[in-house]
């Protein structure tokens, strides 16, 4: 048997050691070669400068600093080199709140990228000036009594700060909100505020609430007992619920970013971070939210063009027109058969590849559409609850009733175009053409008589 001893043993182990030691000086000395490109890139970074604004040099340089990253991570995306650059900087501005009066930082990159203090959210405030800051209102145009006046009026629509009034997602309906409010508040205090003018009130109560809920926050932490600094905060507290920085109630963490803030909650018991207030779906992303909320209130926003019809969403719409102008640009490649709509196209390619994705947990049929198992699950229930006004018979689901009241109308609007005979049902019309030797298809059923 082969044996080690001690003295190779130490040997291997402090080897082991300085390739560590090597990997994590190498991994630092990279951290510090991004933020000096990072530095050279304004636009990523230089809120003062004019060039923060230019997107198409914003695009550019951050191509720049995505080159730089791939250096030691090769399958690095620009969204990877994002993220790292919003934990560097997420870093840094805790460092600075954490550093001790002597100014002396533990973090080995503090001082490459100290050109960020030159930023107004980055400067370093002395203890003892925010301990004898005042309230001040800046750039107001309204005294405290009008500006009172206004945060009571807007604390009235709530779809502009309370996220669990349905509209508060809602683009139009804000809209709305906010010229209402300018008419109502003009009228009452005898003013005559322009939109800008309303916008730019707005924002400076909301920001005083912000710097409020700092404050309350760090008083928590430091065991101080919170004094606010506005004279007519009570009228503004309201607000928190819609203004940075949100507190994590689960492990004290500070964020501020309403949706960040929703992701970092959802992490804690993985579930979906996007939760509708009205029948408790969750979603990934805050558009489908918002879409799913319009369906909830049929608050549309698109209309057809040809019909009128109103649809949530642009793809929804899209779909819709393609009933009218009969486009179907999605080709199988298998049989060649054009459909009008992906997921349609995507259920005839599983049908192809005999790959159902729904299956019922209780006799495990397979099915391709979603609608279909929900269709079948009545079956299961047995329970025909669903009953006819005119022969009280009863069906397991209100489709079925539906198709059975058919039987009861007068005018039979299925017709064969072989015979002239009609039907009421659809399943009629389809038995029929049997006995003429041939079968409905997706065509024929289309171009029956109404």
């Amino acid at each position: 048997m082969f044996h080690i001893c001690n003295a190779q043993l130490d040997v291997l182990e402090n080897g082991r050691n300085k390739a560590l030691l090597a990997q994590r000086h190498a991994k630092k000395k990279f951290v510090i070669e991004l933020i000096e490109v990072y530095r050279n890139l304004p636009s990523l970074w230089d809120t003062n400068s004019e060039v923060y604004f230019d997107r198409k040099l914003k695009k550019q340089q951050y191509e720049i600093l995505l080159q730089k990253y791939k250096e030691k991570y090769p399958n690095a995306t620009k969204d990877k080199v994002k993220g790292k650059i919003q934990a560097l900087r997420a870093n840094f501005r805790r460092e600075i709140k954490l550093m001790s009066a002597s100014g002396a930082s533990t973090l080995y990159y503090f001082d490459a990228m100290k050109f960020l203090l030159n930023l107004k959210h980055f400067a370093v405030r002395n203890s003892n000036e925010a301990k004898d800051e005042k309230f001040t209102a800046t750039g107001s145009i309204l005294n405290d009594t009008q500006s009172i006046k206004l945060a009571v009026l807007y604390k009235k629509y709530k779809c502009l700060w309370d996220e669990k009034e349905i509209s508060y997602r809602f683009a139009n309906r804000r809209r709305e909100a906010l010229e209402n409010i300018l008419e109502e508040y003009n009228t009452t205090c005898g003013l005559s505020l322009t939109k800008n003018d309303l916008d730019k009130e707005i924002i400076k109560l909301r920001k005083i609430c912000t710097n409020e809920k700092r404050h309350k926050i760090a008083c928590k932490r430091s065991n101080k007992v919170y004094k606010p600094m506005c004279p007519y905060y009570q009228h503004l507290e309201y607000l928190e619920v819609d203004v940075h920085p949100y507190e994590c109630n689960f492990c004290d963490k500070v964020i501020y970013g309403i949706c960040q803030y929703k992701i970092h909650l959802a992490s804690h018991d993985g579930s979906l971070p996007f939760k509708c207030n009205v029948c408790g779906n969750g979603f990934k992303l805050a558009t489908n939210l918002t879409v799913h909320l319009r369906r909830h209130v049929q608050d549309y926003t698109y209309s057809c063009e040809f019909c009128k019809k109103t649809c949530a969403t642009t793809t929804e719409l899209r779909n819709h027109e393609r009933m009218h102008t009969g486009e179907k640009p999605f080709v199988c490649d298998t049989c060649g058969k054009t459909l009008s709509t992906y997921s349609e196209f995507k259920r005839h390619d599983q049908r192809h590849g005999n790959q159902p994705t729904h299956k019922c947990e209780i006799c495990s049929k397979m099915f391709y559409e979603k609608r279909k198992l929900k269709e079948h699950m009545y079956s299961h229930r047995n329970v025909r609850d669903s009953i006819c006004d005119v022969c009280n018979k009863g069906f397991v689901s209100v489709k079925q009733l539906r198709q059975h009241k058919l039987i009861h109308n007068e005018e039979k609007k299925y017709l064969c175009k072989i015979c002239g005979k009609r039907f009421a049902q659809y399943a009629g019309l389809s038995s029929h053409m049997k006995t003429h030797g041939t079968k409905l298809t997706g065509n024929s059923f289309k171009n029956f008589d109404r």
